[in-house]
């Protein structure tokens, strides 16, 4: 199928021309005084054109192997089995994911995994972080603006459900939206549409959410600091990733995972665990 079809040809209708062309073709040359030269050219171009799909397949291929779920989310202890069941039964889906646990368990890589093994997966993954970026600018970073929108905004500028369209738009520690971004968010939620600033309309959107938080949400929602309708619109499946802590069998996989990387990185002998520094690794509280 990667195959490069050209057609040389004494017709020259236009018709049979575009026929070949619609099946598939790559080119349809006529015979003339200048064919040979043309032919060379078209080849050189197809097979450009060939080596790129090569590249593009084999980039999508990684990508796809890299977050396997049993490969790129290493466990194998009975607390990471809920976990896998869920991202298995909800990846295909467009269903909104809500994912929680301790600074450094992993949700970003949770995250991507659910993207790349979805039929999204050829489509962008867009992550952003609420707690980085200054309550004020939160909204131009999901929604976009419009070019004189506001001092400074000297040309048109898209938002992250934008640019995540057809694809995943992963917002990290979502606990940390103010109210009024809250209730912005729920809307375009409920509408499947967001309004850049300084426009009155409307742009839909086709993107699959998933949300993350260090925080317990509905904890935050009885301290009213976050939205209890928000919450519920978010929270259809939760996934909790389990601190390392829980599940001290994974231990010694991911230290042969990283150890196998870094001596590979780094061009150094295989670096193995003595009984001393697996009775450290397995003792250690593993804090975020």
């Amino acid at each position: 199928p990667e195959t490069q079809v050209i057609l040389l040809s004494g017709q020259e209708e236009i018709t049979v021309a575009v026929d070949y062309m619609q099946s598939g073709a790559y080119d349809y040359i006529t015979k003339d005084a200048a064919s040979l030269d043309k032919l060379w050219h078209i080849v050189h171009q197809a097979k450009d054109k060939q080596v790129l799909q090569t590249e593009v397949s084999h980039l999508r291929q990684e990508v796809s192997n890299k977050y396997n779920f049993q490969q790129s989310i290493i466990g194998a202890s009975e607390k990471m089995q809920p976990v896998f069941e869920t991202l298995k039964k909800t990846a295909n889906s467009s269903i909104t994911v809500c994912l929680t646990g301790e600074t450094g368990t992993g949700k970003e890589l949770v995250a991507k995994a659910i993207h790349f093994n979805s039929t999204r997966k050829s489509a962008p993954f867009i992550g952003i972080n609420v707690a980085a970026i200054p309550k004020e600018l939160i909204e131009s970073e999901l929604f976009g603006y419009e070019k004189g929108a506001f001092t400074g905004a000297e040309k048109l500028r898209i938002g992250k459900f934008e640019e995540a369209s057809n694809g995943t738009l992963f917002l990290d520690e979502i606990a940390e939206m103010d109210w009024y971004m809250q209730a912005k968010l729920l809307r375009a939620l409920q509408e499947r549409e967001i309004t850049r600033i300084g426009s009155n309309k409307p742009i839909s959107f086709d993107v699959r959410i998933i949300i993350a938080s260090h925080k317990d949400l509905l904890s935050e929602v009885k301290a009213g600091r976050f939205r209890e309708d928000l919450f519920y619109r978010l929270n259809t499946v939760p996934i909790s990733v389990p601190p390392l802590r829980d599940r001290k069998d994974d231990i010694a996989l991911l230290f042969r995972k990283f150890a196998s990387d870094f001596a590979e990185k780094y061009r150094m002998p295989p670096v193995r665990l003595t009984e001393d520094a697996k009775r450290l690794l397995m003792s250690y509280y593993w804090n975020g």
